[in-house]
């Protein structure tokens, strides 16, 4: 095999290898063009047998070489493709060889509906649900797939290309780390002072059970299990755990800063009160470990004159009683306390937003958040905490007479401007009037309702539910209050996750 990162040294474009049925060729050229600015900054460099090559053993040989020069492979399943002999034959036993042993990063793409699609889904990186390909999906939605594929591989393309060693972050890999002889000193002080912070929060845990005989077996989640969560490395559960109150000296005495303690998720207050009803606009409660704020009752123009034609007619909507609404969109640390595991594309940590979420998904996860707090006491009988509506939803966006005017988008939200195309943490941007943060850009966040003309009920029928606010890529009409996003309840995305409201019970 050819060492992809031999012949790719860093500053030199990654190889993608496109792997498709011929007689999907129209596919292919819809992702060349949503792949070509890639192409055009010198990130990637693009092989398909698009070029007039011929069958024989110098075309198996141009395959052969392609894949394992390649460091990302996408390939484009559908009937024609999981037909095609030579496919079967030459491309694909080799790319699930090297994609099997991390040689290279596989992703595929449904066109349409076949067998090996449903056998690849729990095999290899899809970017979309094989139980809707795209073969069924209108133009806005292929493109959004498409857009969807260029974001994961200039993602995977800049990772790769970050230098391999960073004086700022312990315990990199060594065979890359050895640079020169000063940066191997330097790696195995810090070595030594990654295993010394470990030594002493693992005789902290030991302390802490000695002093609470009390504690239950089992509580806390096998290491094992928390390092198979995506994104979780060694570093973050020393990052989440107690910290150390004194500085641990490294093999030449000096003393080190304590790295910085990531904040844990909080735990539900004991003692609520038995009224959950708020009193004024802007108050704090934590409910089921989750911060949320009031939304006092009020009535709201719901719609827009100047927005999309969904957005009409603009009509009244009245709350005769207020509602909690998450401060902020429900985050990975969240996410993973409950659900024990991390779907996120940006797993970067705890305090990014969880997404990469289904609808079906983000209504288990309320439920299962509903359930923790129904059992807290008696202050939740009455209450549920589930998905807003999306009227809730863009009555709290509001936030009664919240106005920009004066302001600026970007001092708001995280959206195509200033996003970076990536998620940002939470309450990084300014808040509303009422205190919520990220209403607007970073990440959509899915509703309780099916898409549907206005005025509807929250739960009319259909075929697509409804999310709101916009995401890190979207321009900044889609993150107006107004405006209305929608998607099949299976599919996922980057850019969507979720937020969750607490309301009285509805008879």
């Amino acid at each position: 095999m050819i060492d992809p990162q031999i012949l790719q040294t860093e500053g030199q474009p990654r190889r993608v290898f496109l792997s498709y049925s011929r007689k999907d060729k129209s596919w292919l050229d819809a992702l060349l063009a949503h792949l070509a600015p890639l192409v055009d900054e010198g990130l990637i460099e693009l092989w398909y047998d698009g070029e007039g090559l011929e069958m024989g053993d110098v075309f198996r040989k141009e395959i052969r070489d392609a894949i394992d020069t390649s460091s990302i492979a996408i390939l484009l399943v559908s009937r024609d493709f999981q037909n095609s002999s030579f496919i079967k034959s030459y491309e694909l036993p080799r790319l699930q060889e090297l994609s099997d042993s991390k040689a290279i990063k596989l992703y595929w793409i449904p066109i349409g509906q076949c067998l090996l699609a449903e056998r690849f889904q729990s095999l290899y990186n899809t970017i979309d649900s094989p139980d809707r390909p795209l073969n069924e999906r209108t133009q806005a939605e292929v493109d959004k797939a498409f857009h969807q594929v260029s974001r994961e591989v200039e993602s995977a393309v800049k990772r790769e290309l970050e230098p391999e060693v960073q004086s700022s972050t312990p315990g990199g890999d060594s065979a890359k780390a050895l640079v020169n002889e000063a940066n191997s000193t330097k790696k195995s002080r810090v070595g030594i002072w990654i295993a010394s912070v470990f030594l002493v929060i693992a005789l902290g845990v030991a302390g802490f059970v000695y002093l609470n005989p009390g504690l239950e077996a089992g509580t806390e989640a096998p290491l094992d299990e928390v390092l198979n969560f995506r994104g979780i490395s060694n570093s973050d559960i020393a990052a989440n755990s107690a910290p150390v109150e004194q500085p641990v000296p490294d093999n030449s005495g000096e003393k080190v800063e304590e790295p910085p303690v990531t904040e844990t998720l909080p735990m539900p207050e004991p003692t609520a009160p038995d009224d959950l009803m708020g009193t004024l606009a802007g108050e704090i409660r934590e409910l089921a470990g989750i911060p949320f704020v009031w939304c006092p009752p009020g009535e709201f123009q719901m719609g827009s004159e100047n927005g999309d034609e969904d957005e009409l007619p603009v009509h009244p909507v009245k709350f005769e009683e207020g509602f909690w609404m998450a401060q902020t969109e429900v985050t990975q640390l969240q996410w993973r306390s409950v659900m024990n595991q991390n779907p996120s594309s940006f797993a970067k940590g705890s305090s990014f937003p969880v997404e990469n979420i289904t609808w079906e998904e983000a209504k288990d996860f309320a439920e299962t958040v509903n359930g923790q707090f129904s059992s807290g006491g008696p202050e939740a009988k009455g209450w549920e905490i589930r998905l807003p509506t999306e009227a809730e939803w863009e009555y709290a966006c509001r936030a009664g007479d919240f106005s920009e005017e004066g302001h600026t988008l970007d001092e708001f939200a995280w959206y195509r401007i200033n996003s970076g195309s990536e998620t940002h943490p939470v309450k990084q941007k300014r808040a509303n009037s009422w205190g919520l943060y990220d209403m607007q850009g970073n990440v959509w966040e899915w509703c309780l309702d099916w898409y549907a003309s206005y005025p509807s009920q929250a739960e009319a029928e259909g075929d697509r539910r409804i999310f709101r606010g916009g995401g890190w890529f979207d321009e900044a009409r889609h993150c107006r209050p107004a405006n209305r996003g929608r998607y099949v309840p299976t599919d996922k995305s980057s850019d969507t996750g979720v937020r969750l409201v607490c309301t009285p019970v509805r008879d």
